[in-house]
């Protein structure tokens, strides 16, 4: 397994199926296709959250 690492901030909307497109800048830095599987893991105990 690879584990990718991505340095940002980046906002993404998550659907109602709590999907999210990742933007084409952290695709391509991070080289991402179709079918990837990503591991996410928290790195901070602050949350933010914008709304609309």
């Amino acid at each position: 397994m690879m584990v990718l690492q991505y340095t940002g901030i980046t906002m993404v909307a998550v659907t109602s199926k709590f999907q999210a497109t990742l933007p084409k800048p952290v695709r391509e830095r991070l080289n991402v296709k179709a079918g990837d599987k990503i591991m996410c893991s928290l790195e901070t105990t602050k949350r933010t959250k914008t709304y609309r």
